[in-house]
């Protein structure tokens, strides 16, 4: 027996027997969200809002059991439902993190990929920058060397000049 046989025969009374029955549950009670009224409950609605009194047999509160069965039937399809969108939303939001991983790891590898060529062209310009700084300073070094050696050549040449002044005079 499905659920909404199960549901439809404890509305009609074939399960336990007709309502009033002794095999029959009590009137549903309120849900246990405190949706729902007994038939105590609609009897005291009736006669304040409507000034008309019923009795417990009187069938209009059939309507009462019938409605709760629809509250409860419905509670449990909306258990059932909020259950199933929060499997199909856990195996999406799954889906999608596995889905976001991948990319952040191509991204990150592409970035890093990205970042290591970078860093080897700036240290490639930095290389040549580097070479041609050295370069100049040893060609700095080679003219200091020429000019330290005509400085000195100056110097002895003119030490020389004043020797042969003082000794010719």
């Amino acid at each position: 027996m499905s659920d909404n046989d199960d549901i439809m025969a404890e509305i009609m009374g074939q399960e336990e027997g007709r309502p009033g029955n002794p095999a029959s549950p009590p009137p549903m009670a309120q849900l246990p969200d405190g949706i729902g009224l007994n038939l105590e409950q609609v009897a005291n609605l009736l006669a304040e809002k409507n000034k008309t009194i019923v009795g417990p047999d009187d069938p209009i509160l059939m309507q009462v059991t019938l409605l709760n069965a629809f509250l409860a039937e419905e509670n449990r399809l909306m258990e059932k439902h909020k259950g199933a969108i929060t499997q199909v939303l856990a195996a999406r939001t799954d889906k999608f993190v596995q889905a976001v991983t991948e990319a952040s790891g191509a991204v990150s590898k592409t970035f890093s990929q990205g970042a290591v060529a970078a860093m080897q062209e700036a240290l490639a310009k930095h290389g040549q920058a580097f070479a041609a700084m050295e370069k100049s300073l040893a060609t700095h070094q080679a003219n200091i060397r020429w000019w330290a050696v005509i400085a000195l050549v100056s110097a002895v040449v003119n030490v020389a000049v004043f020797v042969f002044r003082a000794v010719a005079k």
